[in-house]
């Protein structure tokens, strides 16, 4: 894979300011990064106006891939509208391609799983014209947790089509996510992102949780650089990013956290 396609995510340190980062994603030769508006005391942007980011970016020869995200978007669309609409306007100015949408994540077990899916497609239509008006991508991702409104691709991809919008989104592809949601199926063409992470301790399914989302190894029980490759293979052509919540990778110094980097690169070609 080139080199070109690497992407890193603000969860990897979100102890650093926004320039410490980008200047962290500069000296680890990636090409894009994503930004987040859920990380605690800070906002997209921290303290900085969004062109001024935008700028620093640029001079770091990095490309703003996606801020994360509007939160619960398949729950009462019309009021999330604004948060929608402040996030797109800053993602504007930031030059990114898309506003990541996740689901509401923690339903009852004998919630209707159907309400849900329709209110996802009533967001989507809802969402629509904020999107074209703003030019920017939705990319949905589902959250493969039992207890997630939204477990998998297939039924995002369905939701999608259904809300006859589909000019307006892509999927996000996590490998994490994908391995809980005991999904098989692959859709590249429809993919408009990847979100790389790894599980290195054999633990029941039910168990696992973003912290223990590490970054790729050997060891990987998600075989997360065999679906990224899978997905390459099949015409996927956007980033790949690196997404790990494990407080072990979040807290390393910056040397060993920059080596681990290019040992996941590295699996990956």
């Amino acid at each position: 894979m080139k080199a070109k396609t690497f992407a890193l995510n603000r969860i990897i340190a979100p102890q650093l300011g926004i320039l410490e980062f980008i200047a962290l994603a500069k000296r680890a030769n990636f090409q894009a990064v994503e930004l987040r508006n859920d990380l605690e005391g800070r906002t997209v942007t921290d303290s900085l106006k969004p062109h001024q980011v935008e700028q620093a970016a640029s001079v770091a020869g990095l490309h703003i891939a996606t801020i994360n995200a509007l939160q619960r978007f398949n729950e009462n669309p019309q009021t999330h509208m604004k948060e929608l609409e402040d996030l797109l306007k800053v993602g504007k100015v930031l030059g990114c391609d898309a506003i990541v949408l996740c689901p509401v994540n923690g339903i009852a077990k004998d919630e209707d799983r159907s309400r849900w899916y329709h209110q996802g497609v009533e967001a989507l239509v809802m969402y629509s014209d904020l999107f074209g008006e703003y030019g920017l991508f939705g990319y949905v991702e589902p959250l493969g947790f039992a207890v997630s409104s939204l477990r998998t691709k297939g039924e995002a991809l369905s939701a999608i089509r259904e809300s006859g919008k589909s000019s307006h989104y892509r999927l996000v592809h996590d490998t994490f996510h994908h391995y809980l949601g005991g999904e098989k199926e692959f859709y590249p063409q429809e993919t408009g992102l990847i979100h790389l992470s790894a599980v290195v301790q054999e633990k029941p399914i039910a168990t696992i949780q973003d912290s223990d989302r590490v970054l790729l190894s050997p060891s990987d029980i998600l075989t997360s650089a065999g679906q990224a490759k899978a997905l390459v293979k099949g015409g996927y052509k956007g980033y790949l990013s690196f997404e790990p919540f494990s407080a072990e990778v979040q807290q390393a110094p910056t040397e060993i956290l920059l080596q681990q980097l290019r040992e996941s690169r590295e699996l990956l070609i």
